[in-house]
């Protein structure tokens, strides 16, 4: 819904910046409750997995968390993220089998963004006439092209959402598994040189 018809459909609902959010409309079917529910999981769970490669930064660079946020959300594209992620975690772990660990979790990490861009960028339209939500604008993964349909709130949508969430849970509990066996294997002085690396997966 464009930003003219939402303020519209706003203005005839009464509803303004004040208006409590008691009072804000309902999901009008159990699904688009469910699908609501869903999409803030989503994203926080992504947020949550987030912090932990945040996390790894931090150990990698032997700093503190604090100083790894400024670092990681000074580089503002998921793509940028994952290459100073992998470059830094080259560049001072030699255990092949720690670098392929950490190489299949880039990809998860990278798999699950496109998943929660979807959701967070897509613009969701209210059908006033027959009172259900749509989905207008559903953009892939913002490393890459952008494409749009219109897709219907049903339990496919949800599905999608439900794996992405799974996804995300599951790649938490692999990098927490991977900060722990890190730790001895971090070297004080850089092992290859930068330009050596490999493309991000």
């Amino acid at each position: 819904m464009r930003f003219d018809a939402l303020s519209r459909f706003a203005s005839s609902e009464g509803l303004d910046m004040h208006t409590p959010i008691t009072e804000l409309p309902k999901a009008s079917t159990e699904i688009e409750a469910d699908m609501v529910a869903l999409i803030g999981r989503l994203m926080v769970q992504w947020s949550n997995l987030e912090s932990w490669f945040i996390a790894l930064l931090a150990q990698l660079l032997k700093s503190d968390t604090h100083r790894a946020e400024i670092v990681f959300y000074t580089i503002t594209t998921a793509i940028s993220r994952r290459a100073l992620l992998n470059r830094v975690f080259m560049t001072y772990v030699a255990d092949e089998e720690l670098q392929k660990r950490f190489s299949s979790l880039l990809g998860k990490f990278k798999a699950v963004t496109a998943i929660r861009n979807r959701f967070a960028h897509s613009q969701y339209q209210f059908q006033i006439n027959n009172q259900h939500m749509v989905i207008s604008s559903f953009p892939n993964d913002f490393d890459g092209s952008t494409w749009t349909e219109k897709r219907s709130i049903d339990k496919a949508l949800l599905g999608e959402v439900k794996q992405g969430i799974l996804n995300c849970l599951n790649a938490q509990e692999e990098l927490f598994a991977l900060l722990k066996d890190i730790e001895p294997k971090i070297s004080e002085t850089p092992i290859k040189p930068l330009h050596k690396h490999a493309d991000i997966p």
